[in-house]
């Protein structure tokens, strides 16, 4: 039983992990998270030390102190002055609440109610009951396992049986506490177009918060982080891992007090958050997970993976992506329907499946007609059906590009319901020529679904490309009484959007956010692959998706094979460029119009090679390998049963006296016989662990070309790699 309950003692189990809580005292505590352990009686863990002014239970004395317990959800103002998980306003004006225990239920699923992403297929859920009864409030703490993926669900539900009315200021997802904490903190944080920079420092005493107020969860921060022992590393240690299923504003308080204890708190960001409840009333937060490993970063990250790929996504997605071609860098608003029908020609005869017609199709400029979703006449005087026909007599599918929650001023749409967008009592203010939309309000979500469902059942339009340009400000609707609910609402009506069209539609969502602004677990619950970065050049963007690899697995990733100079200002090779882009979902960002036969053949190529690695791609466990991850990075893709692997390496600048590198690889079965694709040679996995592969002529091509051992990078010098199979030998 993954969930048993045993002698006031609460153990959850997966496949290597163990967490174990107890009710003492009338209080639910937290005993032991980590590696899995066979005893179950741990209460000598316990912290009985008496700390000074440190408030304790009047009925218990000196034996209760509540600032030296561990909790799994605490009350604000009640004793413990560490961060807490929930604050509350009673009717009579009162702060703070203090749970107890008042009882448990096994159930066998979430909750049917539960509305928010979630993950899929978690099973079995314990339920536990804390309540005020002062206070008449309850807190259903909620606990799923997924073994497979060592991970634990957590979500709360708040529920008012108070009489009257009480105002939720702070609901937190999740609450953790840790006794004599040493770790490091690693966090993802970054800006537009340089998203997913890892950063790690070690947790030293006070508050560290990581969060966003953009209204989504941005670019410069993501929900997830780690918690790791300060010697961890890729491949050994202790690391427990954290995220949140939630798309808006949130906050990840991690707290070390002057009694080294350390308390990670994850949930909505509680700063501008206020939610009425009425008496019967309840409000679910979003659904927070968490891993743990004993392998490293590397180990917390592929658990992750196999959550998202298996319990995130949607399962049709889980071995497919379409290799898209997008007009944009193409035709930008000068897109018409002869020059996409030229282009269709051109996707088809490389390979591609998708045509993505992307914005321009219903504006001449940036500053127009967001909100009105009509063809430009005189680019489109058949409206998109002539199209459409035309895209899919050529064997093709089609997709098309919106960006449903933003408006333009001079719209129709703005003309008739100014009302409609976000507004705190002011004008408010434009960004990027455009307002948002209030999807706060359902008035709004179902005109959103009416113009969506229009074009997705008048054409046979299989792909959406769903962008979201621009942060919210001014963030009130005429539609919601308590503004302190909009942000939440706002989330929540983009979820129900969403949750509509990919249930009634045969559609893949593809996200973007000006990039990598709102990649989170929320969002790929519904989007199976979302743009990660505005940023295409190849140099920039093989880091950026090695910095997105520590929580999110490539499958998720949307990058294209695009133009030759990007941001760096440094040209690169279409070999070099369609390597990084082979590390996530592949598709074209360029104009195939005035590409030469050639280069049409070589695109044609690189489609077909990068068809035959998606068993590696979308569905390899990933493996970051040891290199300096400045001027190189490695990684290996190894199917789940390790009999095949992918190898890749790419050099983006080439270190001088560096002529070759030794790359150790990992993942493989040590005692098995593997192949290596690019000389043939044969080496057992624990070989190739502990000796490696040398990668070779990184600055210039070796004299003796006919060395048949030799692995050598294609290229040479900035802007070179190479990646080749790797088969077991039965």
């Amino acid at each position: 039983m993954a969930i048993t309950v045993r002698n006031n003692k609460f153990i959850l189990k997966t496949d290597n992990t163990a967490w174990i809580l107890r009710c003492d005292e009338g209080y639910f505590e937290h005993l032991y998270y980590g590696a899995d352990v066979p005893d179950c009686d741990l209460d000598h863990l316990v912290n009985k030390q008496i700390l000074n002014f440190a408030p304790y239970d009047a009925r218990l004395g000196l034996k209760y102190i509540y600032g030296g317990r561990l909790y799994p959800y605490s009350g604000a103002n009640a004793g413990d002055f560490r961060t807490p998980a929930c604050d509350i306003v009673s009717q009579n004006g009162h702060r703070g609440c203090r749970f107890r225990y008042a009882g448990y239920e096994i159930l066998p699923e979430t909750p049917k109610d539960y509305v928010l992403p979630r993950v899929r297929a978690a099973g079995e859920t314990l339920k536990v009951v804390l309540t005020d009864e002062q206070k008449g409030v309850d807190a259903e703490l909620y606990f799923q396992t997924v073994e497979e993926c060592d991970a634990v669900v957590r979500y709360t539900r708040i529920v008012n049986r108070s009489g009257g009315k009480i105002l939720l200021d702070k609901a937190a997802s999740l609450q953790l506490d840790f006794e004599n904490g040493a770790f490091d903190l690693l966090y993802i944080a970054g800006a537009a177009g340089d998203e997913m920079r890892n950063l790690r420092r070690p947790v030293a005493q006070g508050k560290t918060e990581i969060s966003s107020s953009f209204g989504i969860t941005g670019h410069s921060s993501n929900p997830f982080f780690a918690l790791c022992e300060r010697s961890a590393t890729e491949d050994a240690g202790e690391c427990y891992g954290f995220n949140l299923l939630y798309s808006g504003n949130f906050k990840n308080e991690i707290e070390s007090d002057s009694h080294n204890s350390v308390r990670v708190v994850t949930g909505i960001n509680a700063d501008g958050f206020c939610w009425s409840l009425g008496d019967g009333e309840s409000f679910y937060t979003p659904q927070a997970v968490c891993t743990f490993s004993e392998e490293g970063i590397g180990g917390m990250s592929r658990r992750f993976h196999r959550l998202c790929k298996k319990h995130i996504i949607a399962p049709k997605y889980e071995n497919a992506r379409p290799v898209a071609a997008n007009t944009w860098e193409s035709f930008y608003f000068t897109v018409n329907e002869d020059n996409v029908c030229a282009f269709a020609e051109k996707a088809k005869e490389i390979g591609a499946d998708t045509v993505v017609l992307d914005d321009g199709w219903f504006r001449n400029a940036d500053a127009e007609n967001l909100g009105d979703w009509q063809p430009v006449p005189e680019r489109f005087p058949s409206g998109l059906g002539k199209l459409v026909n035309a895209v899919k007599q050529r064997g093709l599918q089609f997709g098309l590009w919106f960006e449903p929650e933003m408006v333009s001023k001079n719209s129709k749409l703005f003309q008739a319901h100014p009302e409609w967008v976000l507004n705190n009592g002011d004008i408010g203010s434009e960004s990027r020529n455009q307002y948002v939309l209030d999807m706060a309000n359902p008035a709004v979500v179902d005109y959103l679904y009416g113009v969506l469902a229009h074009y997705l059942s008048s054409y046979d339009i299989r792909y959406i490309k769903w962008d979201m340009n621009r942060y919210l400000s001014e963030v009130g609707s005429a539609f919601v009484h308590n503004q302190g609910e909009t942000p939440h609402r706002y989330v929540l009506g983009v979820y129900d959007l969403l949750e509509r069209i990919t249930s009634h539609f045969d559609v893949l969502v593809e996200g973007c956010a000006g990039g990598g602004g709102r990649f989170d677990l929320g969002m790929l619950y519904y989007e199976p692959m979302i743009w990660l970065s505005d940023n295409t050049d190849p140099y920039n963007r093989t880091e950026i998706q090695f910095g997105a690899s520590v929580a999110y697995p490539p499958c998720t990733l949307s990058y294209h094979f695009s133009k030759g100079v990007g941001t760096t200002g440094k040209n690169s090779e279409p070999f070099f460029r369609a390597l990084a882009a082979n590390f996530a979902c592949f598709g074209y960002e360029l104009d195939l119009t005035k590409l030469s036969a050639e280069e049409l053949s070589a695109c044609r190529a690189f489609t077909e090679r990068r068809r035959a690695l998606d068993k590696y791609i979308l569905g390899g466990d990933f493996y970051r390998l040891n290199v300096d991850n400045e001027y190189y990075y490695a990684c290996l893709q190894v199917l789940e049963d390790k009999s095949a692997a992918l190898f890749t390496f790419l050099q983006l600048n080439a270190q001088i006296r560096y002529e070759s590198v030794i790359v150790r690889l990992k993942g493989l079965k040590p005692d098995a016989r593997y192949k290596i694709g690019a000389n043939g040679q044969v080496y057992y996995g624990r070989t190739l662990e502990k000796a490696g592969l040398k990668i070779s002529d990184l600055l210039c091509p070796h004299w003796k070309t006919e060395d048949a051992l030799r692995i050598a990078v294609q290229g040479g010098k900035s802007g070179s790699g190479i990646s080749f199979e790797i088969e077991e030998v039965k």
